[in-house]
């Protein structure tokens, strides 16, 4: 006599919940596949090779670069893995003394300011970004609530990086050179969006 084990009763059921799991997952592979081309884009108009942004941590530094915001790197960076170790020493405090608890109260506040923290400087990260492209503080709220959205529009989009002329092609006709900072500006702006300073009225572009 020969018996048979079945684990999923209804096999239909399965088969549907399998076949859920599939799309979803392409649908994330798709989105994240596409995020990637946006972040190369963006990149390259911003005068940097795109494939940086492929590089764990590297890619996210070259981006803060980019935006003139290379503060918001560091602190979540450091921020993120100092606050992992204070975790993870006052846990082990806490387990195995019993009246460790104001140290669990003191780690929770502290928790707490360094997410306002963050958030604020995300904030300020997303408004940078879209200085960095000529871009209004309507299109920075879309960025923080829509990132992908609005960061598609900056790859794809009309938008060009006011920061500084691509790098590829410092001595282009359409920009010129900050005699202050040394920044590579487009000739329809005015004052360096860096340092504020006014275009000579003859380009120092060499």
């Amino acid at each position: 006599m020969y018996y048979t084990y079945d684990y999923y009763p209804n096999q239909a059921a399965f088969n549907q919940v399998m076949a859920w799991m599939s799309a979803y997952s392409f649908v994330w592979l798709a989105v994240a596949v596409f995020a990637i081309v946006c972040t190369w884009r963006i990149f390259t108009k911003a005068g940097q090779e795109g494939w940086k942004c492929l590089i764990p941590f590297y890619g996210a530094y070259v981006e803060s670069k980019i935006v003139d915001y290379t503060v918001y790197f560091w602190f979540l960076l450091f921020g993120s893995l100092g606050f992992s170790i204070l975790v993870g020493i006052i846990t082990g405090i806490a387990a195995s003394n019993n009246s460790a608890q104001g140290l669990v109260t003191a780690l929770a506040v502290l928790g707490l300011i360094y997410a306002i923290a963050l958030l604020v400087m995300s904030i300020k990260y997303n408004i940078k970004l879209a200085k960095a492209f000529g871009q209004s503080g309507a299109f920075a709220v879309g960025l923080i609530f829509l990132p992908l959205i609005f960061r598609a529009i900056l790859a794809f989009g009309s938008a060009q990086y006011q920061f500084g002329a691509p790098l590829s092609h410092p001595g282009a006709a359409d920009v010129w050179k900050c005699p202050s900072c040394g920044q590579y500006n487009p000739t329809n702006s005015q004052f360096c969006p860096k340092c504020g300073t006014r275009m000579p009225e003859k380009d120092p572009v060499a």
